[in-house]
């Protein structure tokens, strides 16, 4: 995806999520219980210019806790700051909580009012609304699409 915005990716960090104790955290994924996420490092820059970086500063790979939500490691900023020193820095897909001076930062979950937003969703069937925070519906798989949202209740009364 990177190479279709026009980057090329340079390499990639793995962060291993750790909780108390450094106990490996265990995150729910769809088929496999998630326990790291991958951060692609990558540049973009005008045709006839280059990027300078300096390689082997680290490994790629980062044991580091869980804090809040979505919010990664300072360790993975420090990286590729001391890899790519001159460049200008992009986060996609931010959050608040991981605005850092010196980085651009693009979401759509940034500014102040975000934690206040809520989107209201509905079972498609029966218009129940859906309580943001659980898991009120059926998970979206391949072949499905938005429409196929039901809640919980009209579940338990299909069977």
């Amino acid at each position: 995806m990177m190479n279709h915005w026009g980057y090329e990716v340079v390499d990639q960090i793995i962060w291993v999520k750790l909780k108390d104790q450094n106990q490996i955290y265990l995150s729910h994924g769809y088929y496999f219980m998630h326990s790291y996420e991958i951060c692609l490092v990558g540049y973009k820059c005008p045709l006839g210019e280059t990027v300078e970086y300096q390689s082997k500063i680290s490994n790629n790979i980062i044991f580091a806790h869980v804090r809040k939500k979505s919010q990664k490691p300072d360790e993975l900023y420090d990286i590729i700051d001391l890899l790519m020193p001159q460049a200008k820095k992009v986060e996609l897909f931010a959050r608040n909580n991981n605005l850092r001076p010196g980085w651009l930062s693009l979401g759509n979950q940034l500014g102040e009012m975000f934690d206040q937003w809520v989107n209201d969703i509905e079972c498609n069937e029966c218009k129940t609304k859906l309580t943001p925070g659980t898991v009120s519906y059926t998970h979206l798989r391949a072949h499905e699409t938005p429409e196929h949202l039901v809640c919980r209740l009209l579940l338990e009364k299909k069977k």
